[in-house]
């Protein structure tokens, strides 16, 4: 008995583990796409800091602020708008052009 529970639960882990890489990779090709060859920064966010300023400071100029701030929300799991100070976000940064 105590063996079948053990089985679910590491299939269970097998399936998130495999759903969440296919998520990420979805959002990584969705982030490719529009804005290019880019890497992923863990930023903290700082008192007074919103989805906007963040993606004012670290957008592509060629790409909008909304479309930039959906892209940050959906590979942070964002439903709305809020974000809290001394958390973290992953976001989106386009790699310089090597000269």
């Amino acid at each position: 008995m105590k063996i079948k529970y053990v089985k679910i639960f590491i299939a269970a882990l097998v399936l998130i583990a495999a759903f969440s890489a296919t998520a990420f990779a979805a959002v990584k090709t969705h982030v490719s796409e529009r804005y290019g060859d880019v890497y992923y920064e863990n930023i903290e966010i700082k008192r007074g800091d919103t989805l906007w300023t963040i993606a004012e400071e670290y957008k592509p100029s060629r790409v909008s602020t909304r479309d930039y701030i959906q892209s940050v929300k959906k590979i942070n799991g964002l439903t709305d708008d809020l974000i809290y100070e001394d958390s973290f976000l992953i976001i989106p940064v386009e790699c310089a052009a090597a000269d």
